[in-house]
């Protein structure tokens, strides 16, 4: 589908647009379906709050915006996903492994590690809630990004075994 928004400030008379295209996946196929990406910009000290269990609020500021998805270098990315639809054993243990991957004028510049989803807590199997994050280093070139998480289930399929979703950013200095 595509979105298309528009707006009118009635105190300036300032008119704005914008375009999305959005994916709507049938999740009554049951297959492997992976939500869109959201993401947050962080500092490295907000980061560890968070790794150590503590509430870090406020967390937002004017130049990091997450709906402009413009972040800063030496900042950390922070990103949130569902995954739909893993198919689980007969203990009801899905093995779905995870993979953020950043691009560069489509060159790979990073490549984090494989790791199996974290399911604890969650009761949903069909809905499973996830998230990482990454460094936005210093030693990176400001200009365009794509992040990208793929997932793999293990027990799915090979057909829908494997599925990727993606979402562009610009890095800042």
């Amino acid at each position: 589908y595509q979105l298309r928004i528009a707006v009118r400030d009635v105190t300036s008379d300032k008119i704005g647009a914008a375009t999305q295209f959005i994916e709507i996946p049938n999740l009554e196929k049951n297959r492997l379906t992976l939500s869109g990406l959201i993401l947050q910009n962080i500092t490295t000290e907000q980061w560890q709050k968070r790794v150590n269990g503590q509430i870090v609020s406020d967390i937002q500021d004017r130049s990091t915006v997450t709906a402009t998805r413009t972040f800063r270098r030496g900042t950390v990315l922070s990103f949130n996903f569902v995954v739909y639809n893993a198919k689980p054993d007969a203990n009801r243990i899905v093995q779905i492994q995870t993979q953020a991957r950043l691009y560069r004028d489509g060159e790979l510049v990073f490549e984090g590690k494989i790791r199996p989803l974290n399911t604890q807590g969650q009761t949903d199997l069909k809905r499973l809630e996830s998230g990482g994050a990454v460094m936005l280093g210093k030693n990176l070139t400001p200009g365009d990004y794509v992040l990208q998480i793929v997932a793999v289930d293990a027990l799915a399929k090979e057909k829908t075994q494997v599925q990727a979703q993606f979402i562009d950013f610009e890095l800042v200095d």
